[in-house]
């Protein structure tokens, strides 16, 4: 099927080293030394079944290992041995000279420290650290570096996560109406935590809070306070709490009580830089509460404008707060007065957050300004800006060709990266459409030089561009298309499916998490063309199938148009929407030689019913995501036909095209409801079922396993496209 090269790129991509972006990385105040995690795309331990290992570690830490690398030198060292136990969440002490992070060496997750000319890190077995994938839950400092400030089991509680992975022949599902869904009361329990003080130079713990179902802690500049938030409280209208609790011990203070948030997006605080005020953000509008007033106050700063609760910092001095809008504007709101600054950006610039030092809660200001990652909005070109604080107009810094961010928790995406307070230093990762993320590092007005070299040689030569096209009734949208190098047009090619993704996002990336596991660099290899059109799942009173099914027409139309795609040689491939419009586009045409399909959703009335068992709770969120998707007020025993409608299943004699299934451990009964039902009309289908992989597609499959399925994937769409 391929020639050696495409052999050997195979094994490279199945043993491919990433840096884990779940964890931020951390540069050490001096600009010295970066921290980072890195981990194994598809190592020998998988996804955890209830997302968690039997130490207690989160499925966000799956072969992660901490490493140190001096930003002069680029030498690297290991904070502690893979081999020993995974690590993450790197934190640097406020003088350079020491890493806390976590680890789960020894059977239980625990801090560890290691310091600079150190040959092994020191672990603190007092306290057992309650795991979650929140981005905040690093290890916090004191400000004079003698103590760390981390989330801790409850007591009695230590032993509750650990080993809890057994296997056990039998689930106990119950529940009621308010306890279904992920954003149930259960949440609080099974992700609450204590906050401990560590003192370091004893290994003794202090527990500063217990009863109260905390999030990460934020620690005031002058060590007197931690502002901390409470998890969400379940119902129609999630909300969470913020308190202050003194390091010295006391009760939990109250300070804004039934703020908006959720389970996975909640409100950070940003303490002023001299300790004695914190900032936080109420329905969009920021407020300010004094230490040791009854109250928080309002800005008063006459802008019409909500805010984006995931962006709040100080200016160093303290005297403004940096906010940014939640249509991409960023403003400067004096705490006193009300003439609020709107900062300047180009056209056309799609902006994340301004660079703020990950220590702390003050913006990092160069030269009067704001430094902010961005993006064109039109080539894809990562962008640094300088932004005046006065509001005057902002210049690029420089600009690259390149993706400065990367996946994080719940799929979103973040500039990875970090810098010293003046600016002076910047640490980021950098990937693009040949090469996988690393690590670079820019000091002063000097060229950036690379730090990492994670994948040594792995380079490819494939083509990515973006093509504009118009959807059915008229819409404008843009794809995503990989060709082959040196190749005649046109080429066979894989229209792969994944709605509301946006995949014109990954211009310049790798492995791009919208090609949902099917591995373009390879398809590319083997002498296929890849088209990733940005579909939108429909809305309004129609049947869903029918709108995807006119919006991947025009989509497959556009290239075999413009000449990129052979009319005659097309294939399909999605994974979980993606598979379901894909099925629902195959009612309608055999416009297709041949579809991979991964836990697509075929039958709405089987999947509305889907439960899970996590950690005890029961899981009823696919019932209430089923109803999103295709626009139900209630169950199949509301509106029985809407569900047949758009469900592939019921119409399923009408596929004549040649289908593979992927599937992994975790039940398939959607893919093999469809695996049935075409052998029994004599159909040509095949079900690959890997029964030792966890989840339902291979993003973290084992080695062994992703290299097979990238084969036989590529092997399928090969033999059928040929000729």
């Amino acid at each position: 099927m391929a020639d050696d090269p495409a052999e050997d790129l195979l094994a490279r991509l199945s043993g491919l080293r990433v840096l884990a972006g779940q964890h931020r990385i951390a540069l050490s105040p001096d600009g010295r030394y970066v921290a980072y995690a890195t981990r194994q795309a598809h190592g020998d331990t998988s996804w955890p079944e209830d997302g968690f290992y039997p130490t207690g570690a989160t499925g966000l830490a799956m072969g992660c290992a901490v490493r140190v690398t001096d930003t002069r030198t680029g030498e690297t060292a290991t904070a502690l041995p893979l081999s020993v136990g995974r690590s993450w969440r790197p934190s640097w002490s406020p003088d350079s000279a020491a890493l806390a992070f976590y680890a789960d060496a020894g059977g239980a997750v625990h801090l560890h420290l290691w310091r600079q000319g150190c040959a092994a890190a020191r672990a603190y077995p007092a306290a057992v650290i309650r795991c979650r994938g929140f981005a905040g839950d690093r290890p916090r400092w004191s400000p004079d570096g003698s103590r760390v400030y981390v989330p801790v089991c409850p007591e009695g509680l230590e032993r509750a996560f650990i080993g809890a992975t057994d296997g056990g022949a039998v689930v106990l599902y119950s529940g009621t109406a308010a306890a279904a869904g992920q954003g149930s009361a259960d949440v609080r329990t099974l992700w609450g935590a204590d906050i401990g003080c560590i003192d370091l130079q004893t290994g003794g713990l202090r527990r500063l809070c217990t009863g109260l179902p905390v999030a990460e802690p934020h620690v005031s500049p002058d060590g007197h306070w931690i502002a901390c938030h409470t998890l969400a409280r379940g119902g129609p209208s999630e909300t969470c709490d913020l308190y202050l609790l003194s390091t010295g011990g006391g009760e939990p203070l109250p300070v804004a009580i039934g703020l908006p948030g959720s389970s996975q997006r909640r409100h950070e605080p940003a303490w002023r830089p001299d300790g004695g005020a914190v900032a936080f953000l109420r329905g969009g509008r920021p407020y300010v509460h004094q230490v040791g007033a009854e109250r928080s106050e309002p800005l008063q700063a006459e802008v019409q404008e909500s805010f984006d609760d995931r962006y709040l910092a100080w200016t160093p001095d303290g005297g403004s707060l940096l906010l940014r809008g939640r249509s991409g504007t960023l403003w400067r709101l004096p705490a006193r007065g009300r003439a609020a600054v709107r900062l300047a950006l180009p056209e056309g610039h799609d902006v994340t957050r301004p660079l703020q030092p990950s220590g702390g809660d003050a913006a990092c200001v160069h030269s009067d300004g704001l430094l902010v990652p961005g993006v064109d909005a039109r080539t894809r070109a990562a962008r640094l800006l300088h932004t005046p604080l006065d509001g005057t107009a902002a210049t690029v810094l420089w600009e690259e060709d390149a993706a400065l961010t990367l996946q994080a928790f719940n799929n979103t995406w973040h500039w990875f990266g970090d810098a010293t307070a003046d600016g002076g230093t910047i640490v980021y990762a950098r990937e693009t459409a040949h090469g996988p993320a690393d690590l670079w590092c820019r000091t002063g007005s000097a060229a950036a030089h690379r730090l990492t070299d994670l994948n040594p040689g792995l380079e490819t030569a494939v083509r990515t561009q973006l093509v504009d096209f118009t959807l059915s009734g008229g819409r404008p949208a843009r794809g995503l298309l990989w060709t082959p190098p040196d190749r005649v047009r046109p080429h066979p090619t894989v229209v792969v499916v994944q709605p509301d993704l946006a995949p014109a996002a990954d211009l310049h990336r790798f492995a791009p998490e919208t090609a949902a596991g099917f591995e373009p660099q390879y398809l590319i290899a083997c002498g296929l063309a890849v088209w990733m059109p940005d579909i939108a799942w429909p809305s309004g009173p129609g049947d869903r199938g029918e709108g995807l099914a006119a919006d991947i027409t025009a989509a497959t139309d556009a290239v075999v148009a413009a000449g990129w795609a052979d009319p005659d040689r097309l294939a399909l491939a999605g994974y979980g929407t993606g598979a379901y419009a894909i099925g629902a586009l195959l009612v309608r045409t055999d416009r297709f030689r041949a579809v991979v399909s991964t836990a697509g959703i075929v039958n709405f009335t089987a999947y509305h019913g889907r439960l899970r068992a996590w950690k005890g709770a029961p899981d009823t969120s696919a019932a209430e995501q089923c109803e999103a998707l295709i626009g139900a007020k209630e169950g199949p025993w509301a509106d029985a036909l809407r569900y047949v409608r758009n469900s592939p299943l019921f119409a399923l004699d009408r596929i004549r095209t040649p289908m593979l299934f992927i599937a992994g451990r975790e039940p398939a009964p959607e893919s093999e409801a469809m695996f049935a039902g075409l052998c029994r009309l004599g159909r040509t289908a095949a079900l690959a079922r890997y029964r030792q992989e966890e989840g339902e597609a291979p993003f973290h499959w084992r080695a062994p396993a992703h290299r097979d399925v990238t084969w036989r994937l590529a092997e399928w769409l090969v033999r059928w496209l040929a000729g």
